[in-house]
């Protein structure tokens, strides 16, 4: 959705590294759908701009 690759997204909001770095708010969001913080890591690109409208985005792709 709106060029969102939902498994790359959510393997993405799951990894221990990024999750450790969501607001609250972004991880109960998470929750509600069922996905937790992983215990294992999968090397993930990272990007400091457009952090919070790229989970806007793969957030409305999941739901």
């Amino acid at each position: 959705m709106n060029g969102v690759d939902v498994g790359t997204w959510t393997t993405r909001q799951t990894d221990p590294t990024v999750w450790d770095t969501l607001l609250p708010e972004q991880r109960e969001r998470l929750e509600a759908l069922d996905l937790t913080r992983r215990t294992d890591t999968v090397p993930a690109a990272t990007t400091a701009a457009g952090k919070v409208s790229a989970f806007e985005r793969g957030i409305t792709a999941l739901a």
